[in-house]
């Protein structure tokens, strides 16, 4: 069959079930020390469950602040862009260099509920417009 080229998640009953450990632990040749009011978060993700989807951005101590996406039933990609300043606002904070290692700490975690909603992401990224 045909191999899809971006990341699938399903939840269980578990709040972190459908993200597989908990969150993305490596942001690949990224110092996160350098975001800014000046960058936005882009992601693009489909559903077709209509749960809600939320995304976490970990800060440097592991506190979590959550930011809701556009409620999706179509089936279709959309394009999401928030403005760091939104979570920099909201507490984030990652000011120390990220180190790339097997237990390096999350930056990014995604989820959806309720249980057994799909939710599908490509292009996540932090970018300065």
């Amino acid at each position: 069959g045909e191999i899809a080229g971006w990341i699938c998640l399903k939840s269980n009953q578990n709040p972190w079930g459908g993200v597989g450990g908990g969150g993305i632990r490596q942001m690949k040749g990224f110092d996160l020390s350098k975001i800014d009011n000046t960058y936005t978060f882009h992601c693009a993700y489909k559903s077709k469950d209509g749960g809600n989807n939320e995304i976490c951005f970990f800060s440097v101590d592991g506190s979590e602040t959550w930011v809701g996406l556009p409620a999706a039933a179509d089936g279709e990609w959309k394009e999401y862009e928030l403005p760091m300043s939104v979570p920099i606002a909201r507490g984030w904070n990652f000011n120390v260099p990220y180190v790339l290692s097997g237990d390096g700490r999350y930056s990014l975690g995604f989820r959806s509920s309720p249980a057994n909603t799909e939710l599908n992401l490509d292009a996540v990224f932090i970018y300065k417009k």
